[in-house]
């Protein structure tokens, strides 16, 4: 509900800060008006960085839900497409819910999606570990780049700074 307000604000171009500013009955400072600003001029549909935020996006999600659509055949489960789409869309639920690593509530969504297909839970408790252990092993490889790319870079800039010192010394 919250999204659907905030885009139909943005689509008409009224203000949604002045709104909170209203129900709250406080005047507001400049400062939350120009971030609302910047928000506005980000989605206007000149702006080639919305669009491309879109499609990565979409393509994020279509990724997902073939992601999906592949483990449950994984799991040898012949359901209709749109179901896979339910399960999918509480998967897309459970990541919404801001509890740190959505712990048990991805579990207890998917369990009652698979459960109203009438698919056992134990299916739907492996779904999610194996979503889990995927998203876990994509992470683990981000974390050795990020750690090499760092280690990389911190030895790049040693080597620059005793250059650099070397350079210093021998000018005196």
């Amino acid at each position: 509900i919250g999204l659907f307000y905030f885009y139909l604000k943005v689509l008409k171009k009224e203000s949604f800060v002045k709104g909170f500013g209203k129900f709250f009955n406080h005047n507001l400072d400049t400062e939350p008006l120009e971030a609302e600003k910047e928000v506005f001029s980000f989605f206007k549909l000149e702006n080639p960085s919305m669009w491309k935020t879109f499609l990565l996006s979409a393509f994020k999600a279509g990724a997902m839900y073939i992601r999906t659509l592949f483990l449950i055949i994984f799991l040898q489960r012949k359901i209709p497409l749109i179901s896979t789409f339910s399960i999918f869309s509480f998967t897309y639920l459970a990541a919404m819910i801001p509890i740190p690593a959505s712990l048990g509530t991805h579990e207890a969504l998917q369990v009652f999606a698979f459960k109203s297909l009438g698919i056992s839970q134990s299916v739907a408790a492996a779904f999610t570990l194996i979503l889990r252990g995927a998203d876990l092993l994509v992470a683990l490889i981000g974390v050795v780049i990020l750690i090499r790319l760092g280690l990389f870079l911190m030895k790049d800039n040693i080597i620059k700074r005793i250059i650099n010192f070397n350079q210093k010394k021998q000018k005196r």
